[in-house]
């Protein structure tokens, strides 16, 4: 198991968590964990929008770390459910 996969699998287990995924750079999944089905599962074209704008959105908000310091966490609330976006250095 990867540290990508013990990653996913320990925010798994967070109470109210139903999926987590860690996407690189280059907004490709390198890994996934989920407790329930999620509405994006059966549409891919839609969950690789939603990856690319997540990675674009944390990129762009970098231009604003020397103002305000490099981000923790961008968080999304929506009517039904809420985002939480963690940045994760890369090798």
């Amino acid at each position: 198991m990867s540290l990508y996969d013990e990653i996913c699998k320990n925010m798994c287990k967070v109470l109210e968590i139903r999926f987590a995924v860690m996407v690189n750079k280059r907004e490709r999944k390198i890994s996934e964990c989920k407790t329930q089905t999620i509405p994006l599962e059966s549409d891919e074209q839609k969950m690789k929008m939603l990856l690319m704008e997540t990675t674009l959105d944390l990129s762009m908000r970098k231009e604003f770390d020397n103002s305000f310091g490099k981000i923790s966490a961008i968080v999304s609330v929506r009517e039904n459910t809420t985002m939480i976006t963690i940045p994760y250095p890369e090798d």
